[in-house]
């Protein structure tokens, strides 16, 4: 409670106040024997009053904290807080003082976006290269995955599509490189490269991750108007249940453009597969189209009554 009054306090417009009652909270937290939890307060106390503008104080509480991973994490934590008010140079600093390899690396990603919005992407670049770096030193192949994928992804957003893809295909965990792909693919259709997400798309050869890249290619496919190329590409996708599902989606983005024929044929399409999960469509049906539903148990009562 006192970590929320600080920085309630400090936001408001009262330092001394917010001052005072994050020294309370943290006389309170070092009474906490739990080394774990004492752990998980004084982060959760850094963070707010990081949040409340005292940079200096919230870095000192962080590097109070004697468990590695937890001291990490609020560093890595408090280095994005830093990136958020401008500061690139104290915020690189501060994460480079992070000994953990994967909250280092996830540090750096947030540097690399901070840069690119302050529109030096020279520095993006090489901070990009540095979290790279950082990355392959993970020894555990799955947080190592995650750590490029996120890598990955963040660089996709700032524009340098092929140097994210080409990293996205380093990860040697091949479920972790088609989610990557995937989430990749996702990113540049957001950023308005219909075409190219889409030939990215189908380079993955995992089915289930090519359908969510897919699925979510058809859905910001819709969001330009599209819907024509947005059902035709839905089609494509081979899993019955998830191709249901992009096309109840799909259905309801017609709905918002005003089209409800274009929205009633989309579901047609979808119920008429007989996928093995309904619950995505009969929740479109009763959203988008509630005299439908309201309906229907007539005509499962008579169902149920010629097959009982």
């Amino acid at each position: 409670m006192f970590t929320e009054l600080a920085a309630a306090a400090a936001q408001g417009g009262e330092p001394g106040r917010g001052s005072r009652l994050a020294a309370d909270a943290e006389a309170v937290a070092r009474t906490i024997t739990d080394p774990d939890a004492q752990a998980r307060a004084l982060a959760a106390l850094a963070a707010a009053v990081a949040q409340a503008g005292d940079l200096d104080r919230a870095e000192a509480l962080a590097r109070t904290i004697t468990d590695p991973d937890a001291r990490a994490r609020a560093l890595a934590d408090l280095a994005t807080a830093v990136a958020q008010t401008g500061d690139l140079d104290r915020a690189e600093a501060l994460a480079r003082t992070i000994n953990a390899p994967y909250a280092q690396t996830l540090a750096f990603t947030v540097l690399v976006t901070a840069a690119a919005e302050a529109k030096n992407l020279n520095r993006a670049s090489q901070l990009a290269a540095d979290a790279e770096a950082l990355a392959r030193t993970i020894t555990a192949r799955d947080a190592q995955a995650q750590a490029l994928a996120a890598l990955a992804a963040t660089i996709a957003r700032t524009g340098d599509l092929d140097r994210a893809e080409a990293l996205a295909r380093t990860i040697t965990a091949r479920d972790a490189q088609a989610q990557a792909l995937a989430a990749l693919a996702a990113t540049i259709a957001q950023a308005g490269d219909l075409d190219r997400a889409e030939a990215l798309a189908r380079t993955i050869t995992d089915p289930d991750a090519q359908a969510q890249a897919l699925a979510a290619l058809a859905t910001a496919i819709a969001q330009t108007g599209d819907l024509d190329r947005a059902e035709a590409l839905a089609r494509t996708i081979t899993d019955p249940d998830a191709q249901a599902r992009t096309l109840a989606e799909l259905a309801t983005a017609a709905t918002r453009a005003g089209d409800p024929d274009c929205a009633r044929h989309l579901l047609a399409l979808a119920i008429s597969l007989e996928a093995r999960d309904v619950r995505w469509w009969t929740g479109t049906v009763s959203r988008l189209f509630p005299p439908v539903m309201r309906g229907a148990g007539h005509v499962f009562l008579s169902v149920y009554k010629s097959e009982a």
